[in-house]
């Protein structure tokens, strides 16, 4: 009898040690509340050298110092006027009036992710119809922000498609372009085939791309097919202000044979840390940008964004006032 009590204490013993040892082993952490759902990203294609990696041949890379680009090389402008967009990416915001009183005739748009959306549903209808807006842009927006590689190219097509319907629809819009690869969310094949998928669809659709020359961005390869960049300034910090023109300059002077507009931000920044620019600062900008369009050095101004303009409405009159000095016929002259 105590022999076999023994042997059930020994066995209850090593049955307990075996648990002990086995909750040791897995590291399972706990969750009070338990873990938000988060649905799958598309993971990009990172097979090969990504950008940039300092392994690949740098012989295979093209220069970025375009010896054989000019000035020359640039398509004619294919608009009797240039483009004074405003962005509006608020689908909901009715900017009719804020249009009449800035002048602009673009709305660059933001619909969302579709390849079947009705044209009299989308906000490039809406924005064309729009008293004053004579032209929309499309967009293709970021992976960072929810959007798929799948669904750029179906958005691509469908884009493409109205455009050859809707005269008003004047370009295809890259949103973040290099941002997109520099933070991993794409890869450069990835928006070649966007790009690509464009040009099948109707090829004299202009492919526009950004370029954020204090991010030194104009140092990278841009080693696309794509017709125009717009020139940016994102932070709007004092020594952003300073170097402005040198930037802009830089920026314009790296893709002498793409069309270009400069874009200013109201406000900008890193979530939590955005500035409003000065009502000093915003005229200095636009003034800067009214005149290099005078000049012949730009196509077009973009102004960011129509639901920063009625936050404050301050800043209207100072854009009406200086937007009124473009000379549209010397524009026109220097293309």
């Amino acid at each position: 009898m105590k022999s076999n009590f023994c042997i059930k204490l020994l066995n209850l013993l090593t049955v307990m040690t075996i648990l002990l040892v086995s909750s040791c082993e897995k590291d399972i952490p706990v969750y009070d509340p338990p873990p938000p759902y988060e649905p799958p990203v598309e993971t990009p294609d990172v097979s090969g050298p990504l950008p940039d990696d300092p392994s690949d041949d740098p012989s295979d890379n093209p220069s970025t110092d375009n010896p054989a680009v000019s000035p020359e090389d640039k398509k004619a402008w294919p608009l009797d006027v240039p483009l004074i967009g405003l962005w509006n990416h608020n689908l909901r915001l009715d900017v009719s009036e804020l249009v009449e009183e800035l002048g602009v005739n673009c709305i660059w748009t933001s619909d969302n992710m579709s390849s079947d959306l009705e044209w009299t549903s989308s906000h490039l209808y809406r924005s064309l119809s729009v008293p004053g807006i004579d032209y929309a842009m499309a967009k293709i927006n970021r992976v960072a922000w929810g959007w798929t590689h799948a669904g750029s190219l179906a958005h691509a097509e469908w884009a493409a498609s109205l455009s050859l319907e809707h005269s008003g629809i004047v370009g295809l819009y890259m949103n973040d372009f290099y941002d997109e690869i520099e933070e991993g969310y794409r890869t450069k094949d990835q928006w070649r085939e966007i790009i690509e998928r464009t040009r099948q669809v109707n090829p004299d659709l202009p492919i526009w791309v950004p370029v954020y020359p204090h991010r030194q961005q104009q140092n990278q390869a841009y080693d696309f097919d794509f017709d125009g960049v717009i020139v940016n300034m994102f932070g709007n910090k004092p020594e952003q202000i300073a170097s402005l023109e040198t930037h802009i300059y830089e920026g314009l002077e790296r893709f002498p044979d793409k069309w270009a507009v400069a874009g200013v931000y109201l406000s900008s920044g890193a979530t939590g840390q955005e500035r409003w620019l000065s009502h000093d600062d915003f005229r200095k900008v636009l003034t800067f940008y009214v005149k290099l369009l005078n000049e012949g050095k730009i196509h077009g101004i973009r102004l960011f964004s129509a639901d920063q303009f009625l936050s404050k409405p301050e800043y209207i009159p100072i854009a009406k006032e200086i937007l009124a000095t473009i000379n549209t016929n010397e524009q026109n002259e220097n293309d």
